[in-house]
């Protein structure tokens, strides 16, 4: 089950979107740029340390909590 989204907005670490186009840390992105990396997350197991996910934005994550992996097959 998906239940939100990470985007990739070319800077170290991945930021958590409260809504499309805002980070939870409220940097704004244009969601249909090709330069914006935007990938589902969902409920499930522990991201590990090597997966690109495991590292956020410090006040994304300061606002989120854990991380979780993806489930399989989950599309944009």
């Amino acid at each position: 089950m998906t239940t939100g989204y990470v985007v990739d907005l070319g800077d170290p670490g991945w930021h958590v979107e409260a809504i499309l186009g805002i980070t939870a840390c409220g940097r704004r992105y244009d969601a249909n740029s090709e330069d914006v990396t935007r990938e589902p997350y969902g409920n499930g197991e522990v991201v590990d340390k090597g997966h690109p996910h495991s590292k956020l934005c410090f006040d994304c994550a300061g606002r989120h909590g854990v991380i979780r992996k993806p489930q399989g097959g989950a599309s944009a």
